[in-house]
Parts: structure tokens; sequence; C-alpha cells
């Protein structure tokens, strides 16, 4: 089929959208203090019922999109997809942005843009058929279980277990941290199949389904109110080998296709919280704007915003260009982290004793929900400590920090 050109396509898409959701009455609005949510939090803080139907939302409007063959457009046809560039997909994003669509819940962005991609790249010609179209269409979806309670971004101390009986492997550990568990149908685990002393080359991936007897989810409950995390207890659970993803020990080789594609995701997606011109608001509303030492801390955190958002897009240009994922994405999570802990200091300083209890005021106590979330920021996606070590030794060619299992 001949390859459209750009204005056809986004002719299609345009008709597509306005068959099947609702223009946008207005241009988005402008921030005006006072109006609107005041909410800046940094993690879901939404019921298991609200999320549920999110959830549900987001899966039908993919599914739909998909049947439009408008869901993967830059993949393979094999997939689902139209195989077309990448400047494509930007088109479409453009379009939908006019249009009100359901809220992307984050499962399915793993499971659609992280599992299926790894899945893509080391699974076996059976794996392939079956799962990466099901979840690229999101009929299937996968959460990621990787961090462990005493192994988090250091992935080659976990402790989960799975020992080879026949043609099957019985699984048990605990895995935590795992983002929308409780709806997955699916399971992408990291095992130790070696001793502790091999660590790297003692791991294996297998794909698990969440139904198995012997797993078990339960939530976990943030200290921003919101349980959108889980922790997930495996109990002798037995896994089919055909099920395993790649080769015995090859954990860690698929586990870094897993995490490149895992930064990339992060510098796609909008970040969340409060924009710049909230922090200003905040400083002219309370009649602090002229504070010689807040106006200092607001611009370094103006700096830190423009900083973070350049680097995404240097990063994101470079996987258009057709490269793998470059420092970028460590850089701009790193950068991303420390603006958070900035932009703590700077309300704490603007509001003072205002964040200590919630007098019903609009903008005020709510900025509590950034900065109780933001250590969470530190861990998620990989610590600080983990980032700059990629970015010291892949990045700048620093010598690699001594090791007990390095030699």
């Amino acid at each position: 089929m001949e390859q459209p050109t750009l204005d056809e396509f986004r002719e299609r898409c345009r008709s597509w959208l306005a068959d099947n959701a609702e223009r946008r009455t207005a241009e988005p609005r402008k921030f005006v203090w006072g109006e609107g949510s005041d909410s800046v939090a940094l993690f879901s803080n939404i019921t298991l019922e609200e999320e549920a139907e999110v959830h549900a939302a987001s899966r039908r409007w993919e599914q739909l999109k998909a049947d439009a063959g408008l869901g993967s457009i830059s993949w393979d046809p094999q997939y689902g997809g139209l195989g077309l560039p990448r400047e494509y997909e930007r088109v479409y994003r453009s379009e939908e942005a006019r249009f009100v669509v359901p809220e992307s819940h984050e499962l399915i962005q793993i499971s659609r843009n992280i599992v299926a991609a790894t899945i893509a790249v080391h699974g076996t010609g059976e794996q392939r058929a079956f799962f990466v179209r099901a979840m690229r269409r999101a009929d299937l979806v996968s959460c990621q279980l990787f961090s462990e309670p005493g192994a988090g971004s250091d992935l080659a101390s976990i402790a989960m277990r799975a020992e080879r009986d026949g043609d099957e492997w019985v699984v048990s550990g605990q895995k935590v941290w795992t983002t929308g568990a409780r709806f997955a149908d699916w399971g992408y685990v990291l095992c130790r199949t070696g001793t502790a002393e091999e660590r790297h080359r003692g791991l294996t991936a297998f794909l698990v389904r969440m139904e198995t007897p012997g797993i078990e989810v339960r939530p976990l409950r943030q200290m921003t109110g919101g349980s959108s995390f889980n922790e997930v207890f495996f109990d002798s659970v037995r896994v089919p080998d055909s099920q395993r993803l790649d080769g015995v020990g090859e954990g860690w080789r698929v586990a870094m296709t897993t995490l490149g594609f895992e930064r990339s995701q992060s510098m796609s997606n909008g970040r969340v919280g409060a924009p710049w011109v909230q922090y200003l608001a905040l400083a002219h509303h309370i009649g602090v704007a002229d504070d010689p030492v807040g106006r200092q801390l607001l611009a370094r955190l103006y700096s830190q915003m423009q900083a973070d958002r350049w680097t995404s897009l240097r990063g994101l240009a470079r996987i258009k260009q057709g490269k793998a994922p470059g420092p970028e994405g460590s850089i701009a999570k790193l950068a991303w982290t420390n603006q958070n802990q900035l932009a703590s200091t700077v309300v704490t300083h603007l509001l003072g004793a205002g964040l200590l209890a919630d007098s019903g005021e609009w903008g005020t106590y709510a900025w509590t929900e950034l900065i109780v979330g933001t250590p969470g920021t530190r861990l998620a996606g990989g610590t600080d400590e983990i980032q700059r070590k990629i970015i010291g030794e892949r990045a700048l060619g620093l010598p690699p920090e001594p090791r007990p299992d390095g030699g």
C-alpha cells in the first residue's frame, strides 16, 4: 500500500476522531488561580473503583483505535501496525488532543510500550504471535514484576527463585511496587534460576498468567493516600517452560532491553505535578512575589523545568532518527526528581505554616500532595544513585565502581 502523505493521514485521523469522540469546545484553558482542581499529585490518589473505571475505559479506547488501524501506527503490520514513520504517530497525537478521550491507564502503557516491545525483541515466534498484537490492542495487559523488598534498582540481587521441574518451573518469592497488578492478565517476572553469587548471569525472565494458583496481589497504601502500587506473592507457582522469555540465564539481557524501553517511555510521557505558572501564581496570590529569596528559588525552578524539557526532547529526537536510546533517559529522570525536590523547597518557603493544616483555601494545602510524593519519584523507575551510575559509566566513560562480584 502506498504511504499516505502527512496531510492525507491527518485528514484520516480527524475524520475518525470526529466519528468516535467529542471535539473539545475550546482550546485548553489557561491556568487561572482558584479555578478547577488544585491537585498537584505526583501519584494516583483515587479509589479502586475509580481506577477500575479508568482502566476499563482506557482499554476500550485502545481497542477502538486498533480496529481503525490507529493503535500502533509506527509498528510492524504483523503486530497490527501501519509500519509508518514516527512522524505519523505525532500527527495522530496532535489531532487526538483536540478531542475528549478516555484517560490512559498506566498499566496499559506499560503493557503496550514496554512489555510488548520486550517480547517483540526476545520472544519466540509463538510468543510474539500470541502476545504482541494482543497487548498492543489491550486485549491482554501485563504488569512488570521486577522490584523486591530487598532488591529495588539493584536487579542483580533479586531473590525470587524459579526451580526447574521437568517442563515447568516452580516460582516462589515476593515482588513489590508493581503498578496495576490487580488489573493485569499477565505478569512479566524476573527470577533467580542460578546462585546468588552469579548475580547477572543467574537470572531468567518468564511470562506468567496472574490468575495462576499461588499468586496473591495485595494493594500498597502510599503516604500520598492512593494505592496504585501492589505487592505480589508467589507461593510455589507452576509456570510452563514455554512461557520462559529468552534463554535460561539470559534474564539480565532481557531486563536491560526492558529498561531501555522504560526510559524512552518516561521521556515520551508528560510530567505530572504543577506547571511553572502555578508556582508563580502562588507567589503572587500570597503576596511574596517580591521576596528576594523566593524569587531566586522560583528562577532556579524555572531553569530546571526548561532544562528537563529540552533534555527529553533531545532524547526523543535521537529515537526519531532510529538510534538506540541514549543517556538522555537517565539524565531526564534524574533532572525530574531534582526538580521535584526543588519544587518542594519552593512551596515550603512560600507557604510556610500554611502547609500544616487544610484551611480549605484553594491552592495551599494541596501542595502537600507534591511534597509527600517527591520521595517516591527518587525511587520509581530507577533510584537517583542508579541513574548517576548509568550516566557516569555509560555516558561519561568513567571507571565502574568497585563491586564484590566484579573480579
